[in-house]
């Protein structure tokens, strides 16, 4: 798909996936950048991959082989962006459908209070 990202970065292209992350890995352990939950920028992997088999194979390969390098992919932080996509694209948040591209991305540093055990 065609993306167009503005903001706090301006970036346009092709890739098979857009992922954001406040961690250095998604659940999958698919490697993303090198952002915690406290920075005040969360990374965005742009997946080139040249099929969906290649984006699995990458994944796996992360996963099983510790290859964590996208050679095609780019990393880019953000506080806040807007991405637009052609043909519009479905949105996931913790593997759950939220909306549909256009859509606004924004950082919340330290937005969730943990509470843990003496």
């Amino acid at each position: 798909f065609e993306f167009s990202i503005s903001g706090d970065i301006d970036a346009h292209g092709r890739a098979r996936s857009l992922v954001f992350s406040n961690t250095p890995t998604t659940g999958t352990q698919m490697p993303v950048g090198d952002s915690t939950p406290i920075d005040r920028r969360l990374d965005l992997a742009v997946q080139v991959g040249a099929s969906r088999s290649d984006l699995v194979g990458r994944v796996l390969g992360s996963v099983f082989l510790d290859r964590h390098v996208d050679p095609e992919g780019m990393v880019l932080r953000f506080a806040k962006v807007l991405i637009t996509t052609t043909p519009p694209m479905t949105v996931h948040a913790d593997n759950k459908v939220v909306t549909k591209t256009p859509v606004t991305i924004s950082a919340y540093p330290a937005a969730i209070n943990v509470i843990q055990p003496a």
